[in-house]
């Protein structure tokens, strides 16, 4: 079921998600400082993510590229780390992937659940892909945004 994106409780389940992972980055960063690890995965991009969400405004290229950078380093150290455990959530929930793309709440209302599941489709399989190059994620979020520009335009 996905949020019809337009009162404060929707936008607070939505928050609610972003906020779970950014416990799991921050749980994700003391394990690698316990390892004596110099790596640290900067999170604050979430925190415009929430912005985004209450403000009902898409992210520009940069943001983009960011957010789904960090998922990406997020979706690394799950893999590496579902060896132990396999209960970390390292995506954001279509509805926000969507308005981080353009789709404002006004916009995704319009869509039905089918057309919502094929809106899901394109995102999870675009954005979702372990990838280990920038320019890799690049070309998938170009290709997110040209199916999205199709999808919505119909």
């Amino acid at each position: 079921m996905y949020l019809k994106i337009g009162t404060t409780e929707d936008r607070f389940k939505l928050v609610s998600n972003v906020l779970e992972i950014i416990d799991n980055t921050q749980k994700a960063n003391e394990l690698y400082k316990l390892a004596h690890s110099p790596i640290e995965i900067d999170f604050s991009i979430f925190y415009e993510v929430i912005q985004s969400i209450y403000n009902d405004k898409p992210f520009n290229d940069e943001q983009l590229l960011q957010c789904y950078s960090v998922l990406d380093e997020l979706g690394i150290f799950h893999e590496t780390i579902s060896l132990f455990s396999d209960n970390v959530e390292v995506i954001l929930p279509t509805e926000v992937s969507l308005l981080l793309f353009g789709l404002n709440s006004e916009i995704q209302r319009q869509f039905t659940t089918k057309e919502m599941l094929e809106l899901e489709s394109i995102i999870s399989d675009n954005m979702y892909t372990l990838s280990f190059e920038n320019q890799n994620l690049i070309g998938r979020i170009d290709k997110v945004k040209s199916n999205l520009k199709i999808l919505a335009a119909a």
